[in-house]
């Protein structure tokens, strides 16, 4: 059996609006092993960005408990989450949150200036992960300089480059054509067996899904393995 990346057992969140309570999660069962690419699809609603942001430690839950790698990340401190969310989990959006006044190259180092790995390194780091996305013609460009495949792909290695444990991606094709989500999808796919990463991808695009080592249906505030 392949190693446990991240585990979250009995999680629950609420809502409060002008109706009363809106309960999102209750009580979610979830466990993701390293190499794997996971969809998790479901309705408007449903709770999919709630469950990746409480994932990534982006927001709190009412209940339960987060474990990635063996380290329980809902009991951590504001400053601990930071530190912890940089070193083993990447984000990638369906707007890539690229910076436009810097190029691909710096914007793909960030994560590793920020965790204060020094510059020379950070950049070979970088360059490598950049060519393993085919950008690596690309480097010194900037974001208006590239297409919106180019852009995700930037973004992607970015999410990537601190060779990550987890890496949650919210809609990341959203603004593709078919043709380009297909590539985006089978690349994340390739990336996740090869640097045995786990890759969760939110989508609704039910085609997208089922390119996934396995798809995960959000319903009534759980989740629940396809078939």
């Amino acid at each position: 059996m392949n190693k446990i990346v991240l585990a979250a057992t009995q999680l629950s969140k609420s809502y409060s609006d002008v109706g009363g309570k809106i309960q999102v999660l209750d009580n979610l069962d979830l466990t993701l092993c390293a190499g794997e690419m996971v969809a998790v699809v479901g309705s408007s609603g449903s709770g999919k960005s709630t469950l990746l942001h409480l994932l990534g430690g982006l927001d709190s839950a009412d209940q339960g408990s987060i474990v990635v790698n063996g380290t329980e990340v809902t009991k951590m401190t504001e400053k601990e989450l930071c530190q912890f969310r940089n070193q083993h989990l990447g984000f990638i959006y369906q707007f890539h949150h690229l910076l436009p006044e810097f190029t691909i190259l710096e914007n793909v180092s960030m994560p590793l200036w920020i965790g204060k790995i020094n510059k020379k390194l950070a950049k070979q780091h970088s360059l490598e992960i950049l060519e393993r996305v085919g950008l690596s013609a690309r480097v010194n460009h900037r974001m208006s300089e590239l297409s919106g495949g180019e852009r995700q792909r930037a973004a992607i290695a970015r999410a990537l480059v601190t060779r990550p444990s987890c890496v949650l991606a919210d809609e990341l094709t959203g603004n593709l054509d078919k043709v380009m989500a297909l590539k985006i999808v089978d690349l994340m796919k390739e990336l996740a067996q090869e640097m045995q990463s786990t890759m969760v991808l939110v989508t609704h695009d039910l085609s997208l899904a089922a390119l996934c080592d396995k798809q995960y249906i959000m319903r009534a505030g759980k989740v629940w393995l396809g078939s």
